[in-house]
């Protein structure tokens, strides 16, 4: 799979540095992607398509104890900066004659000292929009059970800082959205490299 995405990406790439206009200007809130479909009709043929990332805005149903909320706004501001993020394990788990399902890890880690605060599995057996409403509540809990109220919190994806956004303003936390984590990537890379992830 991989050997043809790197063929239509050395073959596309210099036909759209000759000439940039070949890709239309994504519009606002949105992406323009490039693929290539096979084409049965051509043995080894591609046809390539552009295709719009929807701009509209997706909704979660998600409920934050007001309990947490409370507890986590009196603790004192720490200046701690803590990176959170979730990704997908490519390790399928699920028992047996069921569909196998692949797992979520969240992290949360100190950009300063890189020590992981948290590190929790989750299930997408309700589906990925399901798993992604819980992850606020998870995040604040874990600051909560650690007590501490960071100064920020720095996310990396667009649906974590949406859902993130009202609960930090209401505890008094800095959100930003970085392009990059250092920290939770060294993290998550330790985690793919470890040897339980693929046994």
């Amino acid at each position: 799979m991989l050997r043809p995405c790197l063929q239509q990406v050395m073959e596309f790439a210099p036909q759209l540095r000759k000439d940039p206009g070949r890709l239309p200007p994504a519009s606002p809130g949105g992406e323009v992607l490039v693929f290539a479909a096979d084409d049965q009709g051509t043995p080894g043929g591609w046809i390539k398509r552009m295709m719009r990332t929807p701009t509209h805005i997706k909704k979660y149903e998600m409920t934050m104890p007001m309990a947490v909320l409370n507890d986590l706004k009196a603790l004192p501001l720490s200046g701690l900066q803590i990176e959170t993020g979730v990704m997908m394990l490519p390790v399928p788990i699920g028992k047996k004659n069921t569909r196998r399902q692949l797992p979520f890890l969240m992290l949360m880690v100190d950009s300063a000292s890189q020590f992981i605060l948290e590190a929790k599995l989750l299930s997408s057996e309700q589906g990925i929009d399901a798993m992604r409403a819980l992850v606020p509540e998870h995040i604040l809990s874990a600051l909560l059970r650690h007590k501490v109220r960071p100064a920020e919190l720095h996310v990396s994806s667009p649906w974590l800082h949406m859902l993130l956004e009202a609960p930090c303003q209401t505890i008094g936390i800095q959100l930003d959205h970085c392009r990059r984590l250092p920290a939770l990537e060294d993290a998550q890379q330790e985690f793919m490299r470890a040897p339980f992830m693929f046994h």
